[in-house]
């Protein structure tokens, strides 16, 4: 491709960018929170801050099919942007599911899709997204993230004061990081009947690296698939429980 195409696209791209969130203009302003809720107490307490800091980043590592990283990192999404603001999700692999993001609450009136072609322009993406003021939170699936363009996304986040969830494989863990916070996420067996009779994907979170001294920490949650939302999963009666019962 040449560079006169590419500047031409990355104008179009602009335009179209500039378009969608022109909308959103002024809303994302409307709340004082620095700390944004997960929208589960269990799950804020891993984070410093017992929550999301807005102008920060977070990775979600996980490994294979259904590690659940993605669907978790994008329902702390959506609680970002609840008080306004646009949620941009950028899908180089062009493998979200907008119906699927639906079920889990996302507004998509309030969703901007954006999918990249290359490394240079994922990374421009982010960058321009986590600037813009009328942009709240930025969803990806990054692979590959090298140290420069990592920071440049850190300070991307700072200047917007907007909260960037990266979605990446586990072996990602071995590469440097500017991130505030990374989480490691791994799939568990199929969780126990509650009185509610809800049933959903189990998940084992654990806190790798976090500026505040709390890695190492770690809890099991669930998503509730009716609700869109994280709660701690519900643990197997004690056997002097099932005695009694």
């Amino acid at each position: 491709m040449s560079t006169a195409k590419t500047t031409t696209g990355r104008r179009d791209t602009i335009a179209a960018l500039k378009d969608q969130v022109r909308r959103f203009e002024g809303s994302k302003r409307l709340h004082d929170d620095a700390v944004v809720s997960t929208g589960c107490d269990d799950l804020d307490r891993l984070f410093p801050e017992n929550g999301i800091r807005r102008g920060s980043l977070v990775e979600w590592h996980g490994e294979g099919r259904g590690h659940g990283a993605g669907s978790l990192a994008l329902i702390a999404a959506r609680q970002a942007c609840a008080a306004g603001g646009a949620l941009v999700v950028v899908d180089r692999q062009g493998t979200f599911y907008a119906p699927a993001a639906s079920a889990l609450g996302i507004d998509l009136d309030c969703l901007v899709i954006v999918r990249p072609s290359n490394d240079r322009d994922e990374v421009w993406v982010f960058d321009q997204s986590l600037r813009c003021e009328a942009v709240s939170a930025v969803w990806g699936d990054v692979e590959q993230l090298n140290a420069p363009s990592f920071r440049r996304l850190q300070l991307s986040a700072e200047e917007g004061n907007s909260i960037g969830l990266l979605v990446r494989p586990q072996k990602a863990l071995q590469q440097p990081s500017w991130s505030n916070v990374r989480l490691l996420v791994e799939p568990l067996p199929p969780g126990y009947e509650t009185t509610s009779k809800e049933i959903g994907p189990r998940f084992r979170v654990e806190v790798v690296r976090c500026h505040g001294g709390r890695a190492g920490f770690s809890g099991e949650f669930e998503i509730v698939e009716t609700t869109g939302t994280i709660r701690k999963a519900p643990q197997p009666p004690q056997v002097s429980d099932q005695l009694s019962a």
